[in-house]
């Protein structure tokens, strides 16, 4: 007998209006070729159409059974899935949730960098086939950038909603945490009190750690990419420390914040001083546009004593020729009066004019 499929049919009646049936239908028609790029992806053979019907169907690969795996009997058939696994809480060691969360983070990964997003990560949406996990039930992917209605299951969206690679993270998150830790999603992230025992909890406790920031309420403290989750669980796997390189995260994170404090006090001090100084020059310029300033205008009155004591000097001559005394005497008490303010130029003057008027020149 031949391998046997999976195959589901979507009717277009089972949607309120047109948009989220060809949105649907397009996710998955996006999703086909890139299912078969990565092995953490599950496989989708063909997509077909029957506009007739109103419907479309997808072929798909078959999970494996629960208990005989590739040995499909159909009248016993039970797919297993990570909602099925998930329910016996302890049957798989801190190492193996590692290299579960590694299969997952490399398959979502793979999904991201095909421009798509799954937006209903969940245990049940989690199947394995040959014993792989793989990301499936693929209804809801679509593309990163599409405008979408406020999908997914409760308990497993992140606050801000689904349908960004952000929402991906962290809904793996809580499908690792519920897995790992048998406590309901809901609960998260309090521990299991039994683990206070366990001869595991280092080990539980280090890949909390990284499932912590998987689920971090705001998106921007979250893992920004799946590469970055997978590769703090590879550390795990490693056997090296997560919960160390926290610590050493935030001392780095301190000492770039105490260093910009300082670099910021030095900037001010460096911006003082480069004020007074400019204040200082814009005094000391002011002060000699003022002195040139003076200057100028001590020549220009001193030019106009020169011109005044010429236009005089012209007045008491013409004054002398036509016997014009009285015109004489009061240019000479002008010139008196202003020699008296200290006028040199004025007092020689004065003295010219008294020659003059005597007849001595």
């Amino acid at each position: 007998m031949g391998t046997y499929r999976a195959v589901k049919i979507v009717h277009r009646q089972k949607f309120d209006d047109e948009r989220p049936f060809q949105r649907e239908y397009h996710g998955i028609q996006t999703f086909e070729p890139a299912s078969r790029s990565h092995e953490g992806l599950m496989d989708i053979l063909q997509v077909g159409r029957n506009d007739a019907e109103q419907s479309f169907y997808y072929v798909m690969e078959l999970a494996d059974d629960r208990v005989s795996a590739q040995q499909i009997n159909p009248e016993h058939y039970q797919p297993r899935s990570l909602r099925r696994e998930g329910n016996q809480p302890g049957c798989l060691s801190p190492a193996e949730y590692v290299s579960l969360g590694l299969a997952l983070t490399d398959g979502l990964s793979a999904l991201h960098r095909h421009g798509l997003v799954h937006r209903d990560i969940k245990p049940s949406n989690i199947i394995f086939v040959n014993g792989i996990p793989k990301l499936a039930d693929i209804g809801l992917v679509t593309s990163i950038d599409a405008t979408l209605t406020y999908v997914g299951t409760e308990g497993f969206m992140p606050p801000e909603g689904p349908g960004t690679p952000h929402a991906d993270i962290y809904s793996l998150g809580k499908v690792l945490s519920e897995i790992s830790t048998g406590k309901d999603r809901q609960e998260f992230p309090d521990l299991p009190t039994a683990m206070r025992a366990s001869a595991e909890r280092n080990e539980l406790l280090e890949l909390n750690e990284v499932l912590v920031k998987a689920c971090a309420s705001d998106p921007h403290k979250r893992y920004q990419t799946a590469e970055e989750m997978h590769a703090d669980l590879a550390l795990l796997r490693s056997g090296k420390s997560v919960r160390r390189l926290r610590v050493v995260e935030l001392r780095l994170a301190r000492a770039r914040s105490a260093g910009m404090a300082a670099a910021a006090v030095a900037l001010l001090a460096i911006g003082a001083v480069w004020f007074f100084a400019h204040e200082a020059r814009v005094e000391r310029d002011s002060r000699q546009r003022i002195q040139e300033a003076l200057n100028r205008a001590e020549a220009a009155e001193q030019a106009t004593q020169r011109e005044s004591c010429a236009r005089a000097m012209l007045l008491a001559h013409e004054g002398v020729q036509a016997n014009n005394f009285g015109l004489v005497w009061e240019l000479l008490e002008q010139t008196r009066s202003f020699a008296m303010k200290g006028r040199a130029t004025n007092s020689l003057l004065a003295r010219r004019i008294a020659r003059l008027a005597c007849g001595k020149q």
